[in-house]
């Protein structure tokens, strides 16, 4: 039996096969978007391969449906048996697995080790893009879509990524694969305005409402226990072609079957194949096979990547190539490049300055980006990927101050396995003065620089005048419960890495040379000295680690302090806790005559007042203000005078009230005066009495904040 006709009765058993689960959640699409995955007219009774199929069908309404020209349809037909026809005459690709095992690539990202397990479901290539990849690795039920429409197939199944045999649950090993595979897709589709996340955008995000809608993407579900689907087609994939800027979801997701491919490397290169087909590439096969296998070390992405290190977009530029798309120009007319990062010049005035190290982008063989470097010194300028795998080989071309090419640097490319390549960077030594460096994708040992795209860094190697590698000598006090992101290590080579650091559960001592981390409880620095080694593999020792403290929390109790008494000596003392003494205090808002020493506000109030005093303590790096309120009386009056002398009546009369304390001026006020006489508010009692008798006089005087108050008995004889 010929190949294609077995895959043949494997898809036909896979699309005829109705799989249901009981109780499973439909997941996919509203209502109306779930009734338009079947066609109102088939054209078939059964899915077909495309080469059955079109001898039955008018290859102009197939060509119309799947928006290609006829005479594409008609040459992929001929050349791809994995080619397919729905029942309704849309397109869908049935991709072979691996003929042998693939290496396994390393599953944590060596280039981005950042990355850390806990984030693997939160990556973005370019967060905010309009147009979304999302890598489902969570696994779901299909309803509504085109895979459920033949036969009854009203739900599927989807089992989640899973190595253990632990479904739903995620080790660290499966985060580092999922994140070793979303760098993978990421550096694949680098070139382009699009966010490649593992992060769910939601089902809206990803469906395109109307023409008119700009903002919408693709799923690639990563499955480990696909209903049947994987064991019926014997694929490593499936996926609809040309349906990215379909209105509605229908034809969404492209299907990765995990359980097949195995390693990250295999599961990255069919998460990126299948989601070429929905961009609307075919396969690029050569005159041997409907897949070429590419040579070392390359392959193209839309053939079979498994196998090579470097794989990429193509335009089949290899001999016997079937297939001549221009995938790069059909992807990036339906994602837009991604933004220009640096100018591509020979001009030392227009290039962008290279002081240490920069990370770029190349978006295509037109795409150059330059800098310029200065120095008295001879230096090497050293570019290479800015991720472990990536379709980017670099080479430099190094031109002198008056434009002038100098050198031109590709070194060769070879394979190591299928996960590693070697060569992809490349070094150029430049003597002293002024040169600019420009950075683009090379050619290689079987591709040309087409394809050759993706993030770098570029970085100098050697000793720049003012860029040697230094380490802090003293580093400030941190806080409990403040975040701590403290710059310790300058010039050098970034990224750098440590040796001998200690074990704080809390702290992180950076690739970008800083202490990060929000402090758990005070603490003192352990007597080591950690060692910094940048990334041309100069070292420093860290002294400064020596003196790094956490402190408690500086605070300021709350506090009244004692009432003062204007003319009479004062003091009182401030209080503080948390850090560490001794403490420096300042204050401002005091009484006059008061002063601050040290924590003790003393001295001789002049004024009575209450009076709003904005303290600060400071201690290290901290620092913390409050308002005290502190008020000042006046002394307590007193009554200078004995009981008033004795009146007649008809007899003019005067006696004047003295007192003392308060605030040195007296206001009088007085009941029950005998007829005829009054108390003036300077306490004057004066005039001529009436009537005979002993007077009870209540008497009343205000002095500042002070006040006094006595009855005094006043005798009127007849």
């Amino acid at each position: 039996m010929s190949h294609r006709r077995t895959h043949s009765l494997l898809v036909a058993a896979l699309i005829s096969t109705a799989v249901l689960a009981a109780g499973a959640t439909t997941v996919d699409g509203p209502a109306a978007v779930a009734a338009s995955a079947t066609c109102t007219r088939p054209l078939l009774d059964e899915a077909q391969p495309a080469q059955d199929a079109l001898p039955e069908v008018p290859d102009a309404t197939v060509a119309d449906l799947n928006k290609i020209p006829v005479r594409t349809l008609q040459h992929e037909a001929a050349e791809d048996d994995a080619l397919w026809l729905d029942e309704c005459g849309r397109l869908f690709v049935v991709d072979e697995l691996p003929t042998e095992a693939v290496v396994t690539a390393p599953t944590t990202p060596v280039a981005n080790a950042s990355v850390k397990p806990a984030d693997a479901f939160s990556l973005h290539s370019r967060k905010g893009a309009s147009k979304v990849i999302y890598l489902d690795f969570r696994g779901r039920t299909l309803s509504g879509t085109a895979w459920n429409t033949s036969r009854g197939r009203t739900s599927i199944p989807l089992g989640a990524y899973d190595t253990n045999g632990v479904p739903g649950t995620f080790t660290d090993a499966e985060r580092a694969a999922v994140a070793a595979v979303w760098e993978s897709v990421a550096a694949d589709y680098a070139a382009w305005d699009v966010d490649v996340t593992t992060q769910d955008p939601g089902t809206a995000a990803l469906s395109r409402t109307a023409g008119t809608d700009t903002k919408y993407g693709i799923r690639v579900v990563v499955t480990s226990k696909s209903s049947g689907m994987q064991a019926e087609c014997g694929c490593g994939g499936i996926a609809y072609v040309n349906v990215f800027e379909h209105v509605g979801v229908q034809y969404q997701p492209a299907l990765v079957f995990a359980e097949a491919l195995g390693s990250a490397k295999a599961i990255a290169e069919a998460a990126s194949h299948e989601a070429g087909h929905n961009f609307g590439l075919f396969h690029d096969g050569d005159a041997n096979a409907g897949y070429h296998t590419g040579t070392d070390p390359w392959a193209p992405i839309m053939g079979v990547g498994y196998y090579q290190p470097v794989s990429q977009w193509s335009r089949g530029e290899y001999a016997t190539a079937t297939n001549q798309q221009d995938d790069t120009a059909i992807i990036g007319r339906q994602l837009g490049v991604a933004a220009d990062d640096h100018p591509g010049t020979t001009d030392p005035a227009a290039a962008t300055r290279l002081g240490t190290s920069l990370t770029g982008l190349v978006t295509g063989p037109d795409d150059a980006d330059s800098f310029v470097v200065s120095s008295a010194t001879p230096m090497d300028v050293f570019a290479e990927p800015l991720t472990a795998w990536s379709n980017l080989d670099v080479e430099l071309t190094v031109t002198d101050a008056s434009g002038s090419t100098v050198q031109v640097v590709n070194p060769g490319t070879s394979r190591v396995h299928a996960a590693l390549a070697q060569g992809l960077g490349a070094t150029a030594t430049l003597p002293a003065g002024t040169h600019v460096v420009t950075v683009r994708g090379a050619d290689g040992p079987g591709y040309s620089s087409y394809g050759s795209t993706g993030a770098y860094r570029v970085r100098l190697r050697g000793e720049p005048t003012g860029q040697p590698l230094t380490t802090a000598t003293t580093v400030p006090s941190g806080v409990v419960g403040q975040a701590v992101s403290q710059p310790v290590v300058t010039g050098g080579t970034p990224p750098y890495t440590w040796t001998g650091v200690p074990k704080v559960a809390w702290l992180t001592f950076g690739a970008d040379g800083r202490l990060t981390g929000t402090p758990t409880a005070a603490m003192r620095a352990a007597a080591v000295t950690p060692t910094v080694t940048d990334a041309d593999g100069r070292t420093a020792t860290f002294p400064g680690w020596r003196t790094f403290l956490v402190q408690t929390p500086l605070t300021i109790p709350v506090q009244v302090p004692a009432k003062g008494t204007t003319g009479r000596s004062y003091s009182t003392t401030l209080r503080a806790s948390g850090a560490v003494a001794p403490y420096t205090w300042t204050a401002s808002g005091l009484p006059d005559g008061l002063v601050l020493k040290g924590a003790l506000v003393t001295g001789v109030p002049q004024r009575s007042g209450t009076y709003p005093v904005e303290v600060t303590v400071r201690s290290g790096l901290q620092t913390r203000t409050s308002t005290l309120t502190l008020t000042i009386v006046d002394p307590a009056v007193t009554l200078r005078t004995p009981s008033p002398t004795a009146g007649k009546v008809g007899t003019a009369y005067r006696f004047a009230l003295l007192a003392a304390g308060g605030s040195g001026s007296y206001t009088w006020t007085a009941t029950g005066v005998p007829a005829g006489l009054t108390l003036s508010s300077d306490g004057v009692l004066s005039g001529t009495p009436v009537a005979a008798g002993t007077a009870r006089i209540a008497v009343r005087v205000v002095s500042g904040t002070a006040t006094y108050a006595t009855t005094l008995s006043l005798v009127v004889r007849p």
